[in-house]
């Protein structure tokens, strides 16, 4: 009988320490997805900030060629 507890008790850590290791390795992969995520977006903002370069007034512009 006590041998049967303890083999169960076994069974059901065993089963626990998997899925803690299982939990651990998903935890680890969504953050090194979260990272890429964020470099991109980092990449993203610096790509926007380049390409909203003040826009020239009227008086700036050059006349076009036929003034």
């Amino acid at each position: 009988m006590l041998d049967e507890r303890l083999t169960d008790l076994e069974t059901r850590v065993a089963f626990i320490d998997d899925s803690l290791q299982q939990l651990s390795d998903e935890m680890a992969q969504q953050q090194r997805q979260l990272e890429l995520i964020q470099r991109g977006l980092q990449l993203v903002q610096q790509q926007m900030k380049l390409m909203a370069a003040p826009v020239r007034g009227a008086e700036e512009e050059t006349p076009p060629p036929h003034y």
